[in-house]
């Protein structure tokens, strides 16, 4: 199965809107209905422009570990976090990891939904308003992805970036679709 994970990054504009997805944050901002919508801040920490795109998302299913977001989707799905590397960078089924990103949360609950493809769209740490190629912290975070990805692999998931654009083509590369 499937799944693309949607970031907000640029290369999220790529994204078809075809698939099974995990959108995160207001990456409904890119036009494309969502399968999941997946939102790790509190309300009171998006500006008002991207707090009324997560509100008015309709996905088929909510994901959050805050309950401030059952005002507005009160059939929500909450996720119990663990902070990756507390399983010495293995994945343990029905458990839901975090770094310090939302698609990396994303990328863990497609692996709990069943996924056996995983394609990243948005997930750039160009532009990030934390994660960019200044601060040397975004090292780190790729890092994190890195591992992740080498546990999904070793899970038998495969891992593809959507677009180019991201700081992950250094262990990624871009899924070509195949033509029907």
């Amino acid at each position: 199965m499937t799944f693309s994970i949607i970031g907000c990054g640029d290369s999220g504009k790529e994204w078809d809107g075809s698939g099974i997805s995990i959108g995160v944050n207001d990456a409904a901002k890119f036009g494309h209905p969502l399968t999941y919508l997946l939102v790790c801040n509190r309300p009171q920490q998006f500006s008002s422009e991207r707090l009324e795109t997560i509100i008015n998302t309709r996905p088929k299913y909510f994901y959050s570990h805050k309950s401030n977001w059952a005002e507005w989707f009160p059939e929500w799905k909450k996720l119990r976090l663990e902070t990756w590397g507390t399983h010495r960078y293995h994945l343990v089924k029905g458990h839901y990891y975090a770094s310090d990103t939302s698609p990396f949360i994303a990328m863990t609950l497609a692996y709990n939904l069943g996924a056996t493809k995983i394609i990243i769209y948005g997930v750039d740490f160009k532009h990030h308003h934390i994660f960019h190629e200044l601060n040397p912290q975004t090292n780190r975070e790729v890092e994190r992805y890195k591992q992740l990805v080498e546990a999904l692999r070793e899970q038998g998931v495969e891992v593809y970036l959507g677009a180019k654009g991201s700081a992950l083509e250094s262990f990624l590369t871009v899924y070509k679709k195949e033509l029907v």
